[in-house]
């Protein structure tokens, strides 16, 4: 069993691609230090990293997901003398709730969609709301965060401060961690991906 760690898995697919340092740090919107220190195993990487990552070296994301789940775990239980017997106990669990139809999941989605569209009724300032990422793609798992792109009218002011508080009412209403996003703010490349897997979900 390979004991490549995630961080020299992310390196050697980068240096595989022969892509600098600067260049892919950019493309993640990430400092060149951090994404150095994420390469040497010296800052914890984060999922949408991992997700942006298996994107821009056109790897399987599976694969990255696997490694950085793995790391997760082995964070938490590294120092704990019952580990292996709360590993067996939680992947009984994982089993158990993959064998939940599907219907249950997809209802799920459905409501936290609708939670989503009375909020964005409710206020004036987004004029359009979709939703991209793994939730979109139906592949997400209870961890995930919902990934929220919204659009203002170029008129209308808006600020940080208004995101956060977009970001906030929907967290409230769906109790899920969501990211935000404006359409306005997102890079050429980045826009390129999301549009593969964007959902309308609201238009004023």
């Amino acid at each position: 069993m390979s004991t490549e760690t995630l961080g020299e898995r992310l390196r050697n697919l980068r240096l595989e691609k022969k892509m600098p340092l600067r260049k892919v740090a950019a493309l993640i919107d990430v400092d060149v230090a951090i994404l150095s220190k994420m390469e040497r195993g010296e800052r914890k990487i984060t999922r949408p990293v991992v997700e942006k990552l298996a994107s821009i070296y056109q790897h399987d994301p599976d694969e990255l997901m696997v490694l950085f789940l793995s790391e997760r775990v082995l964070y938490e239980l590294e120092n704990e003398s019952l580990a292996l017997p709360a590993l067996r106990a939680a992947e009984e669990q994982v089993q158990y709730k993959l064998r939940q139809p599907r219907e249950d999941k997809d209802d799920e989605k459905k409501r936290i969609v609708q939670k989503m569209q009375t909020y964005f009724q409710s206020q004036h300032l987004v004029t359009k709301a979709w939703i991209f990422g793994s939730f979109a793609r139906g592949d997400d798992t209870p961890q995930s965060d919902i990934d929220v792109m919204i659009d203002v009218p170029s008129e209308q002011k808006f600020n940080l401060f208004d995101l956060a508080e977009v970001q906030h009412q929907i967290e409230q209403r769906t109790n899920k961690k969501v990211d935000v996003v404006m359409l306005k703010g997102i890079r050429p490349e980045m826009e390129k991906r999301i549009t593969q897997d964007k959902i309308l979900i609201y238009e004023a």
